[in-house]
């Protein structure tokens, strides 16, 4: 059992690089035809900047795991044209192995990343990089080392503060669009709970009112936001356990927003929702959001 006490739970980073394995996890998907270009062109950036990334002078990153959301039983998930075309992007030698995994059964957000979690935990790695494609203009070389230093000091989550979601993460709320978990604890604590699954029927989906400055009054279903309940649960019983970093190292870094319409309205809406959706979705816990701030380590605290 590790500690509760960050400070018992840190060592060197040479001792993290010797003993521990890390992976790479990123869920993509097309619903149309049209959007597969698209997805795999995002798909070939992240694995590019992927096997850029070293440790000790060698590649970080065990491998790297594609999880494509393809259940029937959503209309928006993927067409059917992903897996194939993803194949034939990296079905040659790369310098990292790459795992595609068409998943058809549970939902986009908790059961498609337990699936990717299990896998890379069964291959032996003890901490996943869960990165968006659309956010990999974040990772490099400058922001991996600082997660590393993080990972060393005793932290198991760590959140880069991307744009758009800056305050919340840096307050604790690590979001998946680059987040980084020890695998081992995640489990423990139940993985991405299925409170905060994706129903594929409206009849069985709560709704969240939420208000926009500029829409007024909008509905979000509650689903997604799967990170704030693990964290919750892993501040309860680790204490200090989360270390949130600010993006480094020189160029731009931008979360790419969809162009396409219907995309761009869901992820507008998405990010209007995301406090309300968590709020609703701790409160069977018996957790108030500003809980999670209760784990994050000291050091990285007061960051804004």
């Amino acid at each position: 059992m590790l500690s509760k006490d960050v400070h018992n739970r840190a060592i060197s980073l040479q001792q993290l690089l010797a003993r521990t394995s890390f992976g790479l996890i990123a869920r993509i998907h097309a619903s149309t035809k049209e959007q597969v270009a698209d997805r795999v062109i995002l798909a070939k950036k992240l694995v590019e900047r992927a096997c850029q990334i070293t440790a000790g002078n060698k590649p970080l990153f065990k491998r790297i795991d594609f999880l494509i959301w393809a259940n029937p039983d959503y209309e928006e998930s993927d067409c059917g044209l992903t897996v194939n075309a993803l194949k034939k992007e990296f079905g040659h030698k790369n310098s990292i192995p790459i795992i595609i995994h068409e998943v058809k059964e549970g939902d986009l957000y908790c059961h498609l990343l337990n699936t990717g979690i299990a896998a890379q935990n069964k291959a032996g790695i003890k901490y996943s990089f869960i990165i968006s494609p659309e956010a990999s203009s974040y990772l490099n070389q400058e922001t991996v080392d600082a997660i590393l230093n993080a990972a060393a000091e005793g932290a198991l989550v760590i959140g880069v503060a991307i744009e758009e979601l800056t305050l919340s993460i840096l307050q604790g709320e690590v979001a998946n669009t680059f987040a980084v978990w020890n695998n081992n604890v995640l489990i423990q604590v139940g993985g991405f709970n299925l409170l905060a699954w994706n129903a594929p029927s409206e009849k069985v989906t709560t709704n969240i009112c939420a208000w926009d400055t500029e829409d007024g009054i909008v509905y979000y279903p509650r689903h997604g936001v799967e990170e704030v309940i693990p964290l919750a649960l892993m501040t309860r019983v680790y204490g200090e356990c989360i270390a949130t970093i600010f993006p480094l190292g020189p160029g731009i870094k931008r979360y790419e927003v969809p162009t396409d319409p219907k995309l761009f309205n869901r992820h507008a809406r998405k990010m209007t929702s995301k406090t309300a959706r968590k709020t609703a979705l701790l409160a069977p816990f018996g957790f108030d959001l500003s809980y999670i701030g209760a784990g994050v380590i000291k050091k990285y605290r007061n960051q804004v």
